[in-house]
């Protein structure tokens, strides 16, 4: 759902890079959707910690933010809302934001449902993928899934990819005739398929997510043939691992 590359990234240093490309994503989102915040890192380089105000109300914003792959758990929640409430919770002087790019687990559901009229703003998982392609007015999943279709593949998972040069949709896909994913795609933010071979290859080495993928590349319009029966194809190239 989410992925994160720097080209200066390798096995030693892949979570500091993570954490800086998870910060500037959130930055973004969120002074998109009407929030002043800074967001300072904790001890771990994939959390951190959020302090600022909803622009429209002036409301104290206290919150959290999280890039683990682990579903967030109903004791994080309650930990998370133990420390707002010496800080004026109930009072309304603060407003809670918790933002995890992994989901909650059924328990921290049921405990978030208890606790939400208290004032706190849960994203995660896929509601917070949704908000941040609309806030950054990335490309639909729904347009894409449709090139997909037309080139014969089939979408398995979609994915924002931010990177050091930009945010991406990055669609995992397989053959209409397979049942098995092993090639991926990579759309720019207009939507257009990207023809970076390097980039590719540098993405699939780089991620685990992506090891051993084919990737499909566009090709230029001067390569078309012209012949009728080869227009599906005539626009992209799959590159092999």
């Amino acid at each position: 759902m989410f992925l994160f590359y720097h080209r200066a990234q390798d096995s030693t240093n892949i979570n500091f890079y993570k954490g800086g490309l998870f910060e500037s994503l959130l930055k973004d989102y969120l002074e998109k959707v009407g929030y002043n915040i800074e967001l300072r890192k904790k001890s771990s380089s994939l959390e951190y910690d959020i302090e600022g105000v909803a622009k429209a109300t002036s409301q104290r914003i206290i919150g959290e933010a999280k890039a683990h792959s682990k579903s967030m758990s109903g004791q994080t929640i309650s930990a998370f809302v133990g420390k707002l409430l010496p800080l004026g919770l109930v009072e309304k002087k603060v407003h809670g934001l918790f933002l995890s790019l992994s989901p909650l687990t059924p328990e921290a559901e049921d405990y978030f449902k208890q606790v939400k009229a208290m004032g706190l703003t849960v994203k995660t998982g896929q509601t917070l993928y949704n908000e941040i392609s609309e806030a950054l007015s990335l490309p639909d999943d729904v347009t894409l899934q449709k090139t997909i279709d037309e080139l014969g593949y089939d979408v398995v998972a979609p994915n924002i990819l931010k990177t050091d040069s930009g945010v991406f949709k990055l669609m995992v896909i397989k053959m209409k005739t397979s049942g098995t994913p092993s090639t991926f795609a990579v759309f720019n933010s207009s939507g257009v398929l990207l023809s970076d071979t390097s980039f590719c290859r540098a993405l699939r080495d780089s991620l685990t997510e992506l090891s051993g993928f084919d990737f499909l590349e566009s090709k230029d319009n001067d390569s078309y043939s012209g012949n009728k029966n080869a227009r599906e194809t005539a626009f992209f190239k799959v590159v092999v691992a």
